[in-house]
């Protein structure tokens, strides 16, 4: 089983009274997002001084995640290459793009995941 699907399939799924409450059709994402995924080296933590202190990750990978999610309409992945070699076998259909990323001087080959709708 693939490791993406490991993961999802281990969540428990209290949507489904949630889904009819709304009256969501079963071909229709639940939430309309999108989700970026890349992989790397990233800091996380308290930033700031006494007074102001966020937490929060910075760096490359997660910038470049934050320009592949916003690449991503409701109900895909969009993964970058890297991502893509671990976790090829996700269930749905893929394909590749080529992205031109803001703060990217070339393209970033990513993978887009369409999700099998049930």
């Amino acid at each position: 089983m693939a490791r993406t699907s490991r993961l999802a399939g281990g969540i428990p799924s209290p949507l489904g009274s949630f889904r009819a409450k709304r009256q969501i059709g079963a071909g229709e994402p639940w939430l309309r997002l999108g989700v970026g995924l890349d992989r790397g080296v990233a800091y996380v933590g308290n930033v700031g001084a006494e007074a102001v202190k966020d937490f929060t990750a910075i760096g490359d990978v997660v910038n470049t995640a934050a320009r592949l999610q916003a690449e991503a309409a409701a109900g895909e992945i969009v993964m970058s290459e890297g991502v893509h070699a671990v976790a090829h076998d996700a269930q749905g259909s893929e394909r590749p793009v080529d992205l031109e990323l803001r703060g990217k001087s070339e393209p970033v080959r990513a993978w887009v995941v369409q999700l099998d709708r049930r």
